[in-house]
């Protein structure tokens, strides 16, 4: 009873100094590794569902300070105990993409797609698909994210950036267009969007004229 106390008073502390990995600061992070490294430091944990906590947090941890081997060694005990948690999945494959590991973050990604259909978990198999040059394949799971919130100027955005690299200057445009609307909503960076959008009606007005030149030739 005493450890149970105790473990729960580490996790706690850990967790008010750990909030969401884009926002945290380095010495928050670390005072949280240090409550969740004492915790994990006591021999007899009074349940799995509790070691699985302390693991998955510990691994999050690491990861927002970097730590991918140690974030992903982490989150590989967490499967380990309960191998359908969907976030030690996806944060395992974020983990492996930084460092460079894609194959195997991609089917730690599908994996927790598998158990779980998230908006996030989408977006993250699309910029991984990105890195591995697989951009058509990437468009689809934007198409996922955006069935699953349609209210994100920020997936309309990314998906008219890479409609550009696929040479789909009319898609593009469309999807800038819809994520300007958007953006009055969630204050997403309108400047960005035109910047992109005013290049993509170029190139598209572009490849038409050429397209009208050639049909003159014959």
């Amino acid at each position: 009873m005493c450890n149970l106390i105790f473990i729960n008073y580490l996790l706690s502390k850990a967790n008010k100094f750990y909030t969401d990995e884009q926002f945290n600061k380095e010495d928050d992070l670390n005072q949280a590794l240090f409550y969740v490294n004492r915790a994990l430091s006591i021999e007899t944990f009074p349940s799995n569902e509790l070691l699985v906590e302390a693991y998955f947090l510990r691994g999050k941890i690491n990861l927002s300070l970097k730590n991918y081997i140690e974030s992903i060694l982490d989150l590989d005990k967490t499967i380990k105990i309960e191998n359908n948690h969907c976030l030690a999945y996806y944060y395992r494959g974020k983990a492996k993409k930084e460092l460079s590991f894609f194959d195997e973050a991609l089917e730690d990604i599908d994996n927790a797609i598998k158990l779980k259909s998230n908006k996030d978990f989408f977006i993250e198999r699309a910029f991984l698909k990105i890195k591995m040059k697989l951009f058509s394949r990437a468009l689809d799971d934007f198409d996922s994210a955006i069935n699953l919130d349609n209210s994100s100027s920020f997936i309309f955005y990314q998906k008219g950036i890479y409609e550009i690299e696929l040479g789909n200057y009319g898609e593009a445009v469309k999807n800038f267009d819809i994520a300007l609307k958007k953006s009055f909503e969630n204050n997403f960076d309108r400047e960005l969007i035109e910047i992109h959008r005013i290049f993509a009606e170029e190139k598209y007005i572009e490849n038409l004229q050429n397209l009208l030149n050639k049909n003159k030739l014959f």
